[in-house]
């Protein structure tokens, strides 16, 4: 092997060292532990109507209220079909996610794809108001630009319509493109869902009632 070679062969191997080196850390799955996610009929989070105690206005409880009200509204106009709509990303935390939450469901405010590393961002994700499923989180991961919603699904047999809505707190995250995605988790079913013909793994369901996997990009301040 000639010695140009050489060089050109130990130049490649340390700069994939470097670059391994340099995207190794953003690699590691980080968990947003459940117990920091606000949300509505969704059971192991918090209650996001608790948010109601450190107002004392109880902005949430009517937030919510109109959020449902307009779910159910924009799906008796669409005949409820394809009702499914993409998930997106607000900044700011607790009550302030809230209502940037309610300017795009129910105002009609375009989500925002953009943000900032200074941006506290928080992750919106609902299913729709007549969904008749329950869902659940068990974990919601990020893993470099990679986050992935877990959760699952729980029919209800008594013909109750769930609305489940939920504020996910990323925090400030580094610059980069970031790519947000549902996954549905296996559930065994009771033989009263055995019954009445319920799918484990509900594809249907998921395309027309639960949000859309979405982007958003971080930049640095002043890029």
């Amino acid at each position: 092997m000639s010695r140009s070679s050489l060089i050109v062969g130990s130049s490649l191997v340390v700069a994939f060292l470097s670059h391994a080196m340099a995207v190794a850390p953003d690699e590691k799955p980080t968990t947003i532990p459940l117990n920091q996610i606000w949300a509505y009929e969704m059971p192991g989070t918090r209650n996001i109507l608790e948010l109601d105690v450190a107002s004392k206005n109880q902005d949430a409880r009517r937030i919510v209220s109109s959020i449902t009200e307009s779910s159910f509204g924009r799906a008796a106009k669409r005949k409820f079909k394809d009702l499914a709509r993409p998930g997106f990303a607000v900044t700011g935390t607790g009550n302030t996610a809230l209502r940037a939450a309610h300017a795009v469901l129910v105002v009609g405010a375009k989500p925002r794809t953009e943000f900032s590393t200074n941006d506290e961002i928080t992750l919106i994700f609902f299913s729709e108001l007549v969904s008749r499923c329950l869902v659940q989180i068990h974990k919601v991961e990020r893993t470099g630009d990679q986050i992935e919603i877990l959760y699952e699904l729980k029919p209800d047999i008594g013909g109750l319509n769930f609305t489940n809505f939920a504020l996910i707190p990323l925090g400030k995250l580094p610059a980069g493109k970031y790519e947000v995605k549902m996954r549905q988790l296996p559930h065994e079913l009771t033989t009263a869902e055995i019954k009445y013909h319920y799918k484990p793994l509900d594809e249907k369901w998921s395309r027309n009632f639960l949000c859309k996997p979405f982007n958003f990009t971080v930049a640095k301040k002043g890029e």
